[in-house]
């Protein structure tokens, strides 16, 4: 009990004193960051130096007792022999003594230790990063004043002049509407949620997306919804036969790795629904609002364009939906006139992320490789995924700085799913080798985890599957959960079968969903507790089956790997023999034939002497 109490106020002193070095560091950082270098170096140094001596007393105290139990061993066995088999006995536990020892001089890594390793770890990253980051430093908008997009507004209609003159980045959200009624065929767009009954494909969608939602018109009938048109607002009825909105657009003619496009603005006469003409690139690169109708037309900003300060002022024609930007560029000072330098904020941030790279995350990836290599420390598994992959970020940052293509996400994606893939099987392969010694077998779990979990976000993020629709459940099924399941069995990962076997809560959450929108209201919950009893059990049941062959799994992957391994084996055997070498390989062969032949002449009159 005592040690019970004392481990948990240690853990607490501990955590303390972490929060404690933290919020040191930070102040220092924000004050004034060479100061904060210096108490994070410290603070490095501190942790390193703690896991070293701690690992050092847990290997030291291990060999004492294993040193005693193998001498009061030892001589259990002299007092019971006869002498003259006690002088082989004796030889031969003296090899397996310094054998056995060397392994307990490895020991064990305790929790304390490899919690302390990765702490240090870490804070050697952000030791590192403190540097490019201070050093070269970022061009913002607010430092490149040499440009400012302008507007005339005099030539602009007179109702649109004091709206054009207002720089204000946005509107309250209580002001913009939420739906608009079309005059001339009678049909109310609006923003909604939920499922239409009508639209098979639309029961599969979350009841939580917002989507466009029509109701009325010459053929009435129920509220249809409009699926490809996700999260619509400000609406505004442009004229009596126009209403338009702004609107995440999910294109038809594109792959399931990118769907959705930035907002876009729609316009609809209550029959069919038109998207502005890409015509203008700079529409991609900031984000819209402030929607004003005036003669037909309707007028909106652009905000956030990154290549000078000031809003963008469009009109957009709703019969051909083609936009007219009344905005221009015009170049405010040279660098020359004094105030800040110029800058190109592109090139400063390319040369950041290569002094990121260089200073802090390749050091901080080769110092989870080395500590892991010669420490063999389980944490060190998660520190160099993370390095590499901030590796894979610094580089990416050097192709597209803004990061603003809209596959940015699923590159991020393709490096999460390949690095995670190869992972898995590169730890499953090396923990299932019998040449695999027991120390190291902790760090590939660690691995196992670690690369499992981006296995499944990068899955996630290539096929998008955030939508919920029918092909998402199943691919989530297929590419994530059954696959995590199946690599906790073969290496006996617990958090691998955990994230494997949280696939049947979500089609339990998924089937209840999906049946609860063709029944009552009040008949759901009840729906929903029948799905999770069902499911529940049909886990329960699986769960007995796979324990049952679990080992037939393991087996199988085992002898796998093995020959794996005898086909590696052979290829190398294979390169490596030369023609040229036959006589010099019977040479050898003759004196190895030899020495076996005296190493049995002096085991046998070893045997004699017994």
């Amino acid at each position: 009990m005592c040690n019970s109490l004392n481990s948990t106020f240690a853990w607490v002193g501990a955590i303390l004193v972490n929060f404690g070095f933290l919020a040191l560091i930070t102040w220092g950082a924000s004050t004034l960051w060479p100061l904060g270098f210096v108490l994070c170096a410290i603070y490095t140094g501190c942790l390193y130096s703690l896991a070293v001596w701690l690992q050092n007393r847990h290997d030291g105290n291990e060999s004492v007792e294993s040193l005693e139990h193998h001498q009061n061993g030892y001589s259990a066995s002299y007092q019971q022999q006869e002498p003259a088999f006690e002088i082989v006995r004796n030889e031969e536990s003296q090899d397996e003594h310094e054998e056995g020892s060397n392994d307990i001089a490895i020991g064990k890594v305790s929790l304390p230790v490899n919690l302390l390793f990765g702490l240090a770890v870490v804070s050697f990253g952000v030791t590192c990063l403190l540097l490019p980051v201070n050093i070269v430093k970022e061009c913002t908008a607010q430092s490149e004043p040499y440009y400012k997009w302008d507007t005339n507004v005099t030539a602009l209609p007179e109702e649109v002049r004091s709206w054009a003159r207002d720089e204000d980045q946005g509107t309250n959200y209580y002001d913009v509407a939420s739906f608009a009624y079309v005059e001339e065929t009678d049909v109310t767009l609006f923003h909604g949620t939920g499922a239409d009954r009508s639209d098979p494909r639309s029961m599969i969608a979350p009841p939580q997306r917002a989507a466009l939602w029509t109701v009325g018109g010459a053929g009435g009938g129920p509220p249809r919804r409009h699926a490809k048109y996700m999260v619509p607002e400000n609406f505004v009825a442009v004229s009596t036969s126009a209403v338009c909105f702004s609107s995440l657009v999910v294109r038809d003619d594109t792959p399931t790795l990118e769907k959705r496009t930035s907002a876009k603005i729609c316009c609809s006469d209550g029959k069919e629904v038109n998207v502005a003409k890409p015509t203008d690139p700079l529409l991609e690169t900031g984000w819209i609002g402030q929607f004003l109708p005036n003669a037909g037309q309707l007028w909106f900003k652009l905000f956030g364009e990154h290549t000078a300060t000031g809003n963008l002022i469009y009109s957009l024609d709703p019969q051909d939906m083609s936009t007219v930007l009344h905005s221009h560029r015009r170049k405010t000072r040279d660098s020359s006139d004094g105030g800040e330098s110029s800058c190109d904020p592109k090139k400063t941030m390319r040369i950041q992320a290569v002094a990121i790279l260089a200073v802090a995350a390749l050091p901080f990836t080769l110092a989870s490789i080395s500590i892991w290599y010669s420490q063999q420390i389980p944490s060190m598994a998660v520190t160099t995924y993370a390095g590499l992959s901030a590796m894979y970020a610094c580089i990416y940052k050097v192709v597209d700085p803004f990061m603003m293509s809209r596959n940015s996400e699923w590159w991020f994606g393709l490096w999460f799913a390949i690095t995670g893939t190869v992972g898995l099987l590169l730890c499953t392969y090396f923990h299932l080798s019998e040449s695999t010694r027991e120390r190291s077998r902790p760090p590939l779990q660690w691995g196992l985890v670690v690369t499992g979990l981006g296995f499944g976000f990068g899955i996630f993020q290539i096929f998008d599957l955030g939508d919920d629709t029918f092909g998402d459940w199943v691919l989530l099924n297929l590419l994530v959960f059954i696959p995590l399941l199946l690599f906790g069995m073969i290496n006996g990962n617990m958090f691998l079968g955990f994230l494997g076997s949280m696939g049947f809560l979500a089609d339990a959450a998924r089937l209840a969903a999906l049946v609860g929108d063709h029944v009552s209201v009040n008949a759901r919950e009840p729906i929903t507790f029948i799905m999770f009893s069902l499911m529940g059990l049909a886990a329960g049941l699986l769960g007995f089956q796979l324990g049952k062959y679990q080992p037939v799994f393991q087996e199988l992957a085992k002898l796998g790997v093995k020959r794996l391994e005898e086909c590696l084996h052979a290829g190398a055997d294979e390169t490596h023999h030369q023609p040229g070498q036959d006589e010099s390989s019977a040479e050898h062969s003759v004196s190895l034939l030899e020495s076996s032949v005296l190493a049995g002449a002096d085991d046998e009159g070893q045997m004699v002497v017994s």
